[in-house]
């Protein structure tokens, strides 16, 4: 297991949405955020030392007429290649009537253990038997880390039995589902699918809301993470730590 230190964070300006652009040599961060009912957009340069020194923003409309940041042509920018297929899944619909589908048959499953974990550390307000399984699982992002293995963000979407209800247009629903954003490593060569609960994010000394984006270049981990209620996104920095170091 590849370990890394976290030793910055910084606070981004919205609650939506975030993306990482690129970084230089020099330490610069370039980062994106989307906000807002209408993915209104601002563009940040972040400094070595942690402080956001340029914005673009189109404040919420009032300042349309952006021009976006051009990077260095020297900048690292993350991978938008494809990769993982076997960690992307579409099953079930996320939301519907059971009985005009077999949702059971449609999802992963989840061990009763796992379901019971999965409850206890996302704070769901639900019972673990609700938990039908894994709707769907898509691949955000990816790069490559020293020790040949991937660092991955991921989507997890978990269905859940409920009393049918009706959502706003009038169609009733029986099952739902509830998103999970994973931050964790992945071993390409591996047969074996990791296990839901072995991928909770359990980066040292900081907690991850929506990891959304992520890039290694240079002995560090940078990790855009997506806002959510009144938290704002944010970009995380982790230092690689040798087995040497963590001995």
């Amino acid at each position: 297991m590849t370990v890394f230190r976290h030793f910055m964070t910084v606070p981004l300006l919205y609650e939506g949405d975030c993306k990482l652009l690129g970084v230089t040599d020099d330490g610069l961060i370039y980062i994106e955020e989307l906000y807002g009912d209408d993915d209104w957009l601002a563009q940040h340069k972040i400094s070595i030392d942690g402080e956001i020194i340029e914005s673009i923003d189109e404040l919420s409309g009032k300042n349309p007429n952006i021009i976006l940041f051009k990077l260095p042509n020297t900048a690292i920018l993350p991978t938008s290649k494809p990769c993982c297929e076997r960690l992307n899944f579409t099953g079930a619909r996320l939301r519907g009537i059971q009985r005009d589908e077999p949702i059971d048959e449609m999802v992963l499953p989840l061990s009763i253990e796992d379901k019971i974990e999965l409850v206890d550390y996302m704070e769901w307000d639900i019972s673990p038997m609700q938990i039908i399984g894994i709707a769907e699982s898509v691949v955000l992002a990816h790069t490559q880390l020293p020790d040949g293995l991937l660092m991955v963000c991921r989507r997890v979407r978990v269905a859940y039995r409920l009393t049918q209800l009706v959502d706003h247009n009038s169609i009733p629903y029986d099952y739902d589902s509830l998103d999970i954003y994973l931050l964790h490593e992945f071993d390409p060569s591996d047969d074996e699918l990791p296990e839901l609960v072995d991928c909770l994010n359990d980066m040292e000394d900081v907690v991850l809301l929506r990891p959304m984006d992520c890039l290694y270049h240079d002995g560090k981990l940078y990790v855009a993470d997506g806002g959510e209620e009144d938290d704002s996104s944010a970009i995380h920095m982790f230092e690689y730590q040798e087995e040497s170091e963590t001995e």
